[in-house]
């Protein structure tokens, strides 16, 4: 590397803090589009790909190629510092835009007189309770009059103990 420290060390932060930047913009998409898993999945691997590209690039315009330590902790650097300024501003201004899109969408469908259906809250998959039975409804063991047994293995280790006056006469 040639006596160009200085401006190989800026060039890696910016590059760094424009990575930060694009990271923001994607979480800031996913936020208002109400992203889910595939959502995220496939906007980390395309983040992922723009960071190694970036990284590439960089490394060819400052060492010919040879990536460097210190430009590769100078991006993280300038991403980290970018992701932690401003992180909290675009979580703000997603919650307000949801906010004031929801009311725009509700005096819209008060005054369409409901023709665009309300958008439901998506559901937690883990809290789903099952339906109530209907009354007069029986189960299989039911109507075939099985009763409930105990575990077979519980009961198996039960029948190979044992009585304890047999143990005492011993």
């Amino acid at each position: 590397m040639t006596g160009a420290t200085l401006p190989a060390g800026c060039l890696c932060l910016f590059t760094g803090a424009m990575l930060g930047g694009v990271f923001l913009g994607l979480k800031l998409l996913g936020l208002l589009l109400r992203g889910g898993r595939l959502f995220t999945f496939f906007s980390d691997l395309l983040f992922g790909l723009i960071c190694a590209l970036t990284a590439f690039v960089v490394a060819l315009a400052v060492d010919s190629g040879r990536l460097r330590m210190f430009q590769a902790a100078l991006q993280c650097l300038g991403a980290w510092g970018t992701i932690v300024a401003l992180d909290p501003l675009l979580s703000g201004f997603a919650a307000r835009l949801r906010r004031v899109a929801g009311r725009l969408g509700g005096a819209v469908r008060q005054r369409t007189g409901r023709l665009l259906p309300k958008r439901k809250p998506p559901q937690k998959t883990g809290s789903r309770r099952k339906a109530p039975r209907k009354p007069g409804r029986q189960g299989r063991k039911q109507r075939l009059g099985i009763k409930r047994q105990k575990n077979p293995l519980t009961m198996l280790r039960l029948s190979r103990e044992k009585p304890s006056s047999q143990v005492a006469r011993k």
